[in-house]
């Protein structure tokens, strides 16, 4: 077990059925080694580690090839076969910064007008306060005259309350699956940024991520970033909800 044969906790690893720490140090370092070398583009590393033989980890290195004289192949892992959300973080070439909002308002409206003509549009928004500490989210949709709202149970940033509000679209759409293609609109940029890259994400986007993705399988959706000027006006004033 890698212990003197009269090590007062030898008897105890035994019972356990367990190594000592050092053994198990040493196997997760033989192991992050091992993956190096399946991994595409390891081999930087490997050769890194191998240019500091007098390193830990340069010391593992060799103690890994001593065992494993041929070295795994790298894997290539399988292209994705599910399709990424389709998510729109602009409107045409424009800029909130440095576009008029009645410009804004214009293309925002032509696009539905256009581009989501005969979607089931669906409007989310989340709020903040300092003082009190507060947040909370709603989602509305005007064809059905659907208002959902929730008062988040503790204080979060803007762009979790944004989040919160797409969880509530998504929870509906779930529960009441609609008979022609979606489209949620929410002004939170970050948020949808998020949404693209759920794997670097938190347990929260990961989750969201999940519940569009059910959604898009049976019904075709978009989700787009609107501008403010375009908010639904029972989602824009959502601050009078928080407490």
């Amino acid at each position: 077990m890698g212990l003197p044969r009269h090590s007062p906790v030898a008897a105890s690893l035994a019972e356990a059925q367990t190594w000592p720490l050092s053994l198990l140090m040493l196997r997760q370092a033989l192991h992050h080694v091992d993956r190096l070398h399946r991994a595409p583009g390891g081999d930087a590393l490997l050769r890194r580690l191998r240019s500091r033989p007098a390193s830990r980890m340069g010391q593992i290195c060799t103690l890994y090839e001593e065992l494993v004289p041929a070295a795994p192949c790298p894997i290539q892992p399988p292209p994705p076969h599910q399709q990424p959300l389709d998510v729109h973080l602009e409107l045409g070439n424009l800029s909130k910064r440095r576009t008029p909002v009645c410009e804004l308002h214009q293309s925002a409206v032509a696009k539905l007008h256009n581009r989501l003509r005969g979607h089931l549009l669906v409007f989310t928004d989340g709020s903040v306060r300092d003082s009190p500490c507060s947040a909370a989210a709603a989602c509305v949709i005007p064809t059905t005259g659907t208002t959902i709202r929730c008062r988040l149970p503790f204080h979060a940033s803007s762009t979790a309350a944004e989040l919160a509000g797409l969880h509530l679209a998504a929870d509906y759409l779930a529960a009441m699956p609609p008979q022609l293609p979606v489209a949620i609109l929410c002004d939170s940029r970050p948020a949808l940024q998020a949404l693209l890259q759920p794997d670097q994400a938190g347990i929260t986007v990961a989750l969201l991520h999940a519940k569009l993705t059910a959604i898009e399988t049976s019904e075709e959706a978009m989700y787009v970033s609107a501008p403010e000027s375009l908010e639904d006006p029972r989602t824009h004033n959502i601050s009078r909800f928080v407490g």
